[in-house]
């Protein structure tokens, strides 16, 4: 009998979190403020979602598994929302912020990291169905 495989799961924030890692080894900030900025950004990312078209589908599962000799790899997160049109689909990530926008000259790496990989497993998971046999 065939011995089941350990699944190793880990989330797509924590992955890239991972793989981009820097800084100070100190992670003990996040007070009370950063709280109320969380649930403020929640109620925010819930107005987003809520004025995209009938199309749009908000929290949607990305999930990849790749089996490799002793154990599956489990990716998963959710993509904040999805729409497409035929031609094209977009994928976000919703992420508010208190900083000035004009000041900020590109995205936050982890962020955007986030982003592409859920594309990257959607393309994955669109890119089986359209050349199954």
């Amino acid at each position: 009998m065939e011995e089941k495989k350990k699944e190793i799961r880990i989330s797509v924030r924590n992955l890239v979190e991972f793989i981009l890692r820097s800084g100070d080894l100190d992670n003990s900030s996040g007070g009370f403020g950063e709280r109320d900025a969380m649930q403020a950004g929640t109620r925010v990312h819930q107005q987003i979602q809520k004025k995209r078209g009938a199309d749009y589908r908000a929290e949607v599962p990305m999930v990849h598994e790749k089996e490799y000799e002793h154990f599956i790899l489990r990716v998963e997160g959710r993509a904040d929302g999805m729409y497409e049109d035929g031609t094209t689909t977009v994928i976000e990530e919703i992420k508010g912020t208190y900083r000035d926008l004009e000041t900020m000259e590109e995205p936050v790496p982890v962020h955007l990291a986030q982003a592409k990989c859920y594309a990257y497993i959607y393309g994955l998971r669109t890119a089986k169905r359209r050349w199954a046999c």
